[in-house]
């Protein structure tokens, strides 16, 4: 009997001293923002009794959004090359702490996009991560075009639209810029639009003439995609030609895919592959 109440007492310590030792976290991002609005996210960390002081929190954000945060109470923070980091050299005592962070974006900014994260630390001189799954958010164009509503997907985003966007810059003997834009899992029969936008001081030449269409004055160039099979990649490739041959600036370039679906539009956002 004295072995059977000890065991008992043994699973609950146990399972209290896991639960004390657990560290948690959270980020909270609005669903919708409007165009150029700047908002918050929210990190909160609920963090256990024996966590060292030296914690690190890392985030990548999209092309075309700024960290508006400048201090952290007890911590450093930096934001370069796309990258946040924050790093407390010694956290508070509190067991639960709340960091809003204000983000701001480029003005004519539409789609979707979506943060995550991860925290790093020392638990009974152990390292340890924690990562912070993705949260989605969509911005307005200033048409109020409808971006579909995220939390009707929830979760299931991924899965329920599992499209790629990614966007592949080499830079070329002339010094010129060969850009790829490849599109995979675009549902069948769908016809989109995929559109970039590029920074000024390079000039748009084509090289997939077919459904391609350059814009000057707005800077852009877009490719229609029609008859869609939704059997392979769809890879389209235009080139930049800097307006001064000497120049060292690298084109920032915002590109977003556009189709109807469910009689809403959705966009998804093109990301830079490295």
């Amino acid at each position: 009997m004295k072995y059977f109440w000890g065991s008992i007492l043994f699973i609950l310590s146990g399972t209290y001293a896991y639960t004390q030792n657990d560290l948690s976290a959270n980020l909270s991002v609005p669903h919708k923002i409007e165009n150029g609005q700047v908002f918050s996210e929210k990190l909160t960390i609920n963090k256990p009794t024996n966590l060292s002081p030296y914690t690190v929190f890392t985030q990548k954000i999209p092309d075309g959004f700024f960290i508006e945060t400048k201090t952290v109470p007890g911590a450093v923070i930096s934001f370069q090359n796309h990258i946040l980091r924050i790093t407390w050299l010694r956290l508070t005592s509190e067991k639960s702490i709340n960091i809003p962070i204000k983000i701001s974006c480029i003005k004519g900014l539409t789609g979707t996009y979506s943060l995550s994260g991860k925290l790093t630390y020392l638990i009974d001189n152990k390292k340890g991560e924690y990562k912070l799954g993705k949260n989605y958010f969509s911005i307005n164009s200033e048409n109020n075009a409808v971006s579909k509503n995220l939390t009707e997907y929830g979760k299931n985003y991924d899965t329920l639209l599992n499209i790629k966007c990614m966007r592949r810059i080499k830079v070329q003997t002339d010094k010129s810029y060969l850009i790829e834009l490849t599109v995979n899992k675009l549902p069948a029969f769908v016809n989109a639009i995929l559109t970039d936008e590029i920074s000024q001081n390079f000039n748009i030449r084509k090289i997939d003439t077919i459904g391609a269409e350059i814009l000057p004055a707005k800077r852009v160039i877009q490719f229609h995609i029609k008859k869609n099979t939704g059997n392979k990649d769809v890879v389209f490739k235009y080139r930049l030609i800097p307006k001064n041959k000497n120049t060292k600036q690298k084109p920032i370039i915002f590109g977003k895919l556009s189709f109807i679906k469910d009689d809403q539009i959705i966009t998804v956002p093109v990301e830079n592959q490295r």
